[in-house]
């Protein structure tokens, strides 16, 4: 399912392109084309992913193993938690993120798309905001968190099991980063965090809840400063959403 649904974004991308892209304008500039498409393109992508990985999940867990979802993937318990303070914490350790690109700046050629697709304005920063704060924390914890992990648990131990599906979950978020390798570090330290929440607490939402924090951190200042963040910084926030 996993790689079912990292193969779901290039191929939803190349598909999407190659379609768009026969109905642009001529005339257009390279990097005009590539703008206009990436408007429509990365919502389009994100939508087809996460109906990929959505569907896949209830084959697996509806179909396959006749559960409800919500049980299949451990979403109890939420009553009990301290929500305030796990998203909390969330958010903290992506403040202590953006004080690591003052120290270690992205380098000069860093080409996010994100970073251009929040050009387009507050519609793009909005829609980007629901993608990445409220459907990349559900659908990437439910088979990271909910699926993976408990299923490799089952012949490993902890450590193991969560190193594993760190360097999976990293290696997803590889592209986004360009090379800038600070931000790919943190990731990979949310991403054993998120593993250690699920294993310690038995329940999803902890992991999700913390990832939820982690990204609206990111584009909190995107959202309210936009252009006004110092070049570093809005770097930082769009490379390291997990």
């Amino acid at each position: 399912m996993v790689g079912l649904f990292s193969a779901s974004q290039p191929l939803a991308s190349l598909a999407a392109s190659a379609a768009l892209g026969a109905g642009l304008p001529p005339g257009l500039t390279q990097e005009e084309a590539e703008g206009e498409l990436l408007k429509y393109v990365l919502p389009l992508v994100i939508l087809v992913s996460h109906g990929v990985g959505w569907s896949a999940l209830y084959y697996l867990i509806g179909h396959r193993h006749h559960l409800p979802l919500g049980d299949g993937l451990t979403l109890h318990g939420l009553r009990r938690l301290r929500v305030v303070r796990i998203f909390g914490a969330g958010m903290a350790l992506q403040v202590l993120g953006v004080m690591a690109a003052l120290l270690v700046p992205p380098p000069e050629d860093f080409d996010n798309p994100v970073l251009r697709f929040i050009a387009y304005g507050g519609w793009a920063v909005a829609l980007l905001f629901l993608m990445a704060v409220i459907m990349a924390p559900l659908l990437e914890e439910a088979l990271f968190r909910g699926v993976l992990l408990p299923a490799l648990r089952r012949r490993l131990r902890f450590v193991p099991a969560a190193l594993l599906v760190t360097v999976l979950f990293t290696a997803l978020h590889a592209v986004q980063t360009s090379g800038y390798w600070p931000p790919l570090l943190v990731i990979a330290l949310v991403g054993y965090l998120l593993a250690y929440l699920r294993e310690a607490s038995g329940s999803l939402w902890p992991p999700i809840l913390f990832h939820m924090g982690f990204n609206f951190t990111a584009l909190l200042p995107v959202l309210l400063l936009g252009d006004e963040l110092p070049l570093a910084v809005l770097t930082w926030l769009q490379a390291s959403q997990a």
